[in-house]
């Protein structure tokens, strides 16, 4: 158009259809485009919009999975708010008795290292006081009598496992009714029962029924180390393991005492291990399966006034035991055997007060022993300094005092040392 001679009138006449035909079909291709470009943007914009609420979605996860985290395990961050009502009464005396358990495992463990350091102490004490001969010969004697003691346990275990009599069952059919903190200690108590029977070389034959891969207890007592015992496991119910009529089941809900222990019977002791004691579940049970020969051990009648009927099972093996071994002797059986708290005796606990009272006690004196004698040592060494010049006082070579041992310290220590050898 623009090399058209002006004014050829003629020429913009015959091209103005075809330019009135291109503008309209450019502005129409230039809507288009517009449109698709508008079309496109809207949907970009809307796919960014997705995009952005689908991340905060995740953020906002996120950082409730980081605030349930962090209470759980007591991490700092966002927490989630606590419950309230019974069920946040609930969880804080959970979250209490659970710090209470721990603490009492912790002191546990420091209780039985102090212990072992005493024991080390007592035998580093006993081996400084003597020669190296006389070292030599008490390690080499301790090593022997160590595994003499061993063998002759195994020995008596196995002649035990092997012809053992009387029978004593440990019935372990209750583990379903009964919290792991029970099953674990009805473990405890199974292991006890075994290690009393081996201290005690009793003839007395152990055995453990019910013990199946359904009952609970299982685990605490593989855990506890019932794989490495030496006595008799059944997956089977005392019921269907022995003659019923040969049966004593020992149950402090019978009516009549048991008076005497004889090897052809077989006692039955049930596994029951409830911190709030349940009455009757023994005796039912045993009734269900038709044993009638129900006794209970004579503790009204010869044990210590107001003793409780209800014994731990250990504590009940080693009365058969005693029994077994000493005869018609029930008020001594139960002497020798209960509780000291049955008799009105100090407990266990006392006695572990009153032995930390003194060695602090001990402790406490002895600092005050060796400080008394090192202001003594001093007021010696001014007084008694010779003219001579050579260094050398008349209290210079008087140390032995303070590192000497009383032969009864001695001899204390070398029972306190072989015992913890043959443990």
């Amino acid at each position: 158009l623009k090399l058209q001679p002006r004014g050829s009138h003629c020429m913009e006449g015959c091209f103005a259809p075809l330019l009135r035909a291109l503008r309209s079909a450019l502005g129409g291709m230039s809507a288009a485009v517009q449109d698709d470009a508008t079309s496109a943007a809207a949907s970009a914009a809307a796919s960014a919009a997705d995009l952005e609420q689908a991340a905060k979605k995740a953020r906002t996860t996120a950082a409730g999975i980081a605030a349930v985290a962090g209470g759980a395990n007591g991490l700092d961050g966002a927490a989630t708010p606590a419950p309230r009502g019974a069920e946040g009464r609930r969880l804080r005396k959970e979250q209490n008795r659970e710090q209470h358990r721990e603490k009492a495992r912790e002191h546990k463990k420091e209780r039985k290292r102090a212990q072992l350091q005493r024991r080390q102490e007592a035998k580093r004490k006993v081996l400084e006081s003597m020669t190296p001969e006389e070292c030599s010969a008490f390690l080499v004697w301790q090593k022997t009598e160590g595994l003499a003691l061993k063998h002759e346990a195994d020995a008596s275990l196995r002649r035990a496992f092997e012809d053992g009599k009387p029978k004593v069952v440990i019935n372990c059919s209750f583990s379903h009714i009964m919290h792991y903190k029970e099953q674990t200690s009805l473990a405890k108590q199974a292991q006890m029962s075994y290690v009393a029977i081996r201290d005690m070389r009793s003839p007395i034959q152990l055995h453990l029924t019910s013990v199946n891969a359904e009952n609970p207890s299982l685990r605490p007592l593989e855990i506890i180390g019932m794989r490495g015992w030496i006595l008799h496991v059944h997956e089977e119910p005392v019921w269907k393991l022995f003659d019923l009529s040969k049966l004593v089941i020992l149950t402090p809900d019978a009516d009549e005492d048991l008076e005497e222990v004889t090897e052809d019977k077989i006692y039955v002791i049930g596994g029951i291990v409830d911190r709030s004691v349940s009455k009757m579940q023994s005796r039912q049970q045993a009734e269900e399966h038709g044993a009638l020969c129900l006794r209970k051990l004579p503790i009204k009648a010869h044990g210590p006034r107001g003793a409780h009927p209800v014994l731990n099972i250990d504590i009940v093996v080693r009365i058969l035991a005693e029994r077994l071994s000493r005869g018609d002797d029930w008020p001594g059986v139960l002497a020798a055997c209960l509780p000291s708290r049955y008799s009105g005796g100090p407990t266990g606990r006392m006695l572990r007060k009153e032995r930390a009272r003194q060695r602090k006690a001990a402790s406490q004196d002895g600092t005050e022993a060796g400080a008394r004698a090192a202001g003594s040592d001093d007021g010696e060494d001014e007084d008694d300094v010779d003219d001579d010049g050579d260094g050398e006082g008349e209290g210079g070579c008087g140390g032995g005092g303070a590192g000497a041992v009383d032969e009864e310290d001695r001899v204390g220590a070398e029972a306190s040392a072989a015992e913890s050898c043959g443990a």
